[in-house]
Parts: C-alpha cells; structure tokens; sequence
C-alpha cells in the first residue's frame, strides 16, 4: 500500500512541477552547423568543435566593436500557451565581456511586433546574462503570447539571441537550445501584453 501510495505522489508532482511538452527544435545544439537559424552577421557566429555542453559542438559568437550579433530561430505560435526556454551558455569575459539579452518576435503574414510579457518576464529577457566561464543552464518563461496584435494574427514566434560587445573583448558559447510548453490556465503570473517593434 506504501509502494503504491508513493508511486501515485510521484505521478502527481511529476505532472505539477515543470513543462510537460516539448517542442521538437531543429538542430538544437548546432551539430549540424548554423542550419535553421537565422544570423544577421554570420561573419561573427561560427560553429565550435572545440566546445559544448551538449553533443560535439556548439555556437560561438564573437561581436565586434559597434554590432549586435542576433541568432534567431522561429516555432509556431500556440494559443494560450506558457513557453519555457532554456540553454547552456559560457562566456571566456566574465568581466566587462560580451552581453546576452533575449527577444521574442511575434510574426504574422510578415514581423508584427516585438513581445513585451509583464514586467517580470520582460526584465528577464533584457537584463545580461550573468555568464561565468563554465557552462550554466539559462531559463526564461515567456507567455501566453496574444493570438491577434495590432490586428494581425499571431503565426510564428522569433526567438532572438542578441550578443553585444562589451567593454572588453570576448566570446559567447550557446548549445543545447530547450523549448517546452504548457497550458497558460497550468502556468501562474498575469496576462501577456506586446509592443510594436522599434
């Protein structure tokens, strides 16, 4: 009866705690080079061999004095839905080094707006990365996304990795890119809001 008793707790907290579905992601962790994602400065993100936390390889991004180097790959839209992201990151200048921040693209037929959560869920996404020189697990929640912005619908999200320099120069290392989903009604905190891109 014991067993059983725990079996069920088990069943249960596994179900309450964490995101139960995955987004199948294409080339998660850059083993297939930069496939399926889209680089503003190419030139500046190039694929590692040397490095990763996850598979033989991993992206290492390199921005340069005055740029913003941006990693963008895109998903479909789901209504009412609460996205988790995560991946690993490192950096060679914890210091003053390069700086990561996030963004979420809403597209329709073409770019609508840039996504603007609460303000909790926006803080986290443009505040720096605090990044050592050990791989570290980032997450950000972000979400519900709107079905309709400025009366359009809502089709693809742009998931965006912006990278620039700091006052010292550095690198940043990105591999083993996870993206789960659940119902906005499981997930806690206020309703989303968007803001049209600058």
């Amino acid at each position: 009866m014991n067993r059983h008793m725990a079996l069920i707790c088990g069943l249960l907290a596994a179900g309450i705690s964490g995101f139960a579905d995955s987004v199948k992601l294409d080339n998660p962790s850059f083993e297939s080079g930069s496939g399926s994602y889209w680089i503003n400065r190419p030139a500046m993100a190039r694929v590692d061999a040397s490095e990763s936390s996850d598979g033989m390889k991993s992206l290492a991004i390199t921005p340069e004095a005055g740029k913003t180097i941006s990693v963008v790959f895109n998903t479909l839209q789901r209504k009412d839905t609460v996205f988790e992201l995560q991946f690993d990151a490192r950096t060679d200048a914890p210091e003053n080094g390069p700086v990561l921040t996030l963004a979420v693209m809403l597209q329709g037929a073409k770019p609508i707006c840039f996504f603007n959560s609460d303000r909790q869920q926006l803080k986290a996404l443009s505040t720096p990365a605090k990044l050592t020189t050990q791989w570290k697990t980032l997450k950000y929640t972000i979400g519900p996304i709107p079905e309709k912005v400025m009366n359009q619908e809502v089709k693809r999200l742009l998931f965006y990795f912006n990278v620039k320099p700091g006052t010292k120069n550095g690198k940043i290392w990105i591999d083993h890119i996870r993206l789960d989903a659940q119902p906005a009604a499981s997930a806690t905190g206020p309703a989303a809001k968007a803001a049209p891109a600058k």
